[in-house]
C-alpha cells in the first residue's frame, strides 16, 4: 500500500468507524475540501459527532505523551499512526506515534488514527483545564456491524 493508499484508509476508515451516521457525508466533504474546518470541529463538540459507543474519556492526570503511547500501545496501536491535527508539523502525515503525541498534547485538536477503523486518540480544545482526552476504540469483531 502507497503512503497515499494509507493515509486514504485511515481517513475513511475514521469517518466509517467512529463518526456519527448523520454526520458523515458532511465530515468527508470537509476532510477532503477544507481539511482545517474538519480538524476544528473536534475543538469544542467531538462528542457530538462521535458515536458514543467506541468513546472512551481518559480521566486526567492524562497529559503524559508517554503514558498516552503506552495506553495505546496496550490496546493494539503501531508505532507509527496517521494524524489529523492543529499542530503543523504532523498534520497530515504518517508518523512515529512517539513523535506524534510529544508534538500534539496539549497543542489543540488531535486526531492519531492508531489503527484504522478500530483505535484513535482525540485531544479536543481545552476550556479550562486540561482538554478532554478520549480513545475511540471499536475492536475488530465490531468492524461488521457499521
Amino acid at each position: 500500500m502507497t503512503p497515499e493508499d494509507e493515509i486514504a484508509h485511515h481517513e475513511d476508515a475514521f469517518i466509517r468507524s467512529f463518526i456519527l451516521t448523520v454526520r458523515r457525508e458532511r465530515l468527508r466533504h470537509e476532510l477532503k475540501k477544507d481539511r482545517q474546518r474538519f480538524i476544528n470541529r473536534f475543538c469544542h463538540n467531538a462528542t457530538e459527532l462521535l458515536d458514543p459507543r467506541y468513546l472512551i474519556e481518559i480521566p486526567p492526570p492524562n497529559s503524559s505523551p508517554e503514558d498516552l503511547r503506552q495506553l495505546l500501545l496496550d490496546k493494539g496501536a503501531s508505532k507509527r499512526c496517521y494524524a489529523l491535527a492543529a499542530h503543523p508539523d504532523v498534520e497530515g502525515t504518517l508518523v512515529d506515534l512517539k513523535t506524534a503525541l510529544e508534538t500534539s498534547v496539549g497543542s489543540g485538536p488531535t486526531i492519531l488514527s492508531c489503527v484504522a477503523g478500530e483505535l484513535a486518540y482525540l485531544e479536543s480544545e481545552q476550556e479550562f483545564g486540561p482538554p478532554p482526552r478520549y480513545l475511540l476504540y471499536r475492536p475488530h469483531e465490531d468492524r461488521t456491524t457499521r
